[in-house]
């Protein structure tokens, strides 16, 4: 016979896990591991914002206003018409290359135009001048080329800005002719005539095209480029910078940001200058006046909106919430400035 004992260890037999339980310890043993390799994974990252308000930003191009081309022969007069019928007249022999008079040859003329708030904004231009506020009755990129190389007026060259208007009443009597300068990417402007006492070179005119009667401005460049019809405003503000934060809901995003502050009762635009302990800054603004400060984002996939209402007053600090909007949206708001 042979006889059995058993021993006796003091331990408890181990249990198998069910099933259930084995899959539930993996399942957190994997979040344990992968949050020690990445922090970030359920924490979004804070969105990098950034602002850049200069005219090769190209992060606006699906809002920006057209270009228009017309292309004709150097020695003949032309006139190019806009789809709001404001005219641009050239005389024969007005463009020179390299200072050679550029004729029989065929020119190409392109035009922008940023006749409202909105086209201003979409392509980052403003109505200031190095320390002023200025309100557009009417602005125009005109460039001219001759296969692709840039031409220039000829010496004592000029021709002749139509604008029309549906109401003379309404448009203001001290306009002045202005040239834009571009510095930095910043555009400023300067009165053409260098004479702040003089408003004579934006008169009212009367033309006739096709069956139509059209009235209006009209004005006579001697430069190309960067040209505006404007006035000054805000002549006896008192001036203070009005500064702001932007603040957005994480969404581990990198946010190019235009800023600008509009005006609702005039067509004028200004941009930030400068920053301020870590906030961004418009400078000179008029105190007491009513604005809209705007800013537009673009993310890596996604627009950004946010704005706010604002009296004027010294030392103005806001706080302005940019959310995630659809393209179709941006559009909307702008139209509506």
């Amino acid at each position: 016979m042979t006889n059995k004992s058993t021993h006796h260890t003091g331990k408890k037999p181990m249990k198998r896990l069910t099933k259930l339980e084995f899959l539930v310890l993996a399942f957190l043993s994997l979040i344990c591991f992968t949050g020690c390799q990445d922090t970030n994974l359920f924490e979004p990252l804070e969105d990098v914002k950034t602002i850049n308000n200069q005219l090769t930003s190209n992060f606006f191009n699906e809002l920006q206003t057209p270009k228009f081309t017309f292309q004709f022969d150097a020695s003949t007069d032309y006139t190019c018409i806009l789809p709001d019928a404001s005219q641009i007249l050239f005389k024969a022999n007005s463009f020179t290359l390299n200072g050679t008079l550029v004729t029989s040859k065929l020119i190409r003329i392109t035009i922008q135009q940023f006749s409202h708030k909105n086209d201003m904004i979409t392509s980052n231009v403003t109505t200031m001048t190095s320390d002023r506020l200025l309100e557009s009755a009417g602005m125009f990129k005109i460039t001219a080329d001759l296969e692709g190389k840039e031409l220039q007026l000829a010496k004592n060259a000029k021709y002749n800005i139509r604008i029309p208007k549906i109401n003379l009443n309404n448009v203001p009597t001290n306009l002045e002719l202005f040239y834009g300068t571009v510095t930095g990417g910043i555009l400023t402007w300067r009165e053409a005539d260098n004479d702040p006492s003089s408003q004579n070179n934006v008169v009212t005119s009367e033309w006739r095209y096709k069956d139509s009667v059209f009235v209006g401005l009209s004005c006579f460049p001697q430069e190309l480029n960067w040209i505006n019809c404007d006035h000054y405003i805000f002549n006896n503000n008192p001036r203070t910078d009005v500064c702001f934060t932007i603040k957005t809901i994480n969404n581990n995003d990198y946010i190019n940001f235009g800023a600008y502050c509009a005006f609702p009762k005039f067509n004028s635009v200004s941009t930030i200058c400068c920053d301020n302990n870590g906030k961004s800054c418009f400078n000179a603004m008029p105190v007491g006046e009513d604005v809209r400060i705007i800013l537009i984002g673009k993310g890596k996939y996604d627009y950004y909106l946010g704005y706010v209402n604002h009296n004027i007053k010294v030392g103005s600090n806001l706080t302005i919430q940019c959310d995630r909007v659809s393209f179709d949206a941006v559009k909307t708001f702008l139209s509506s400035l």
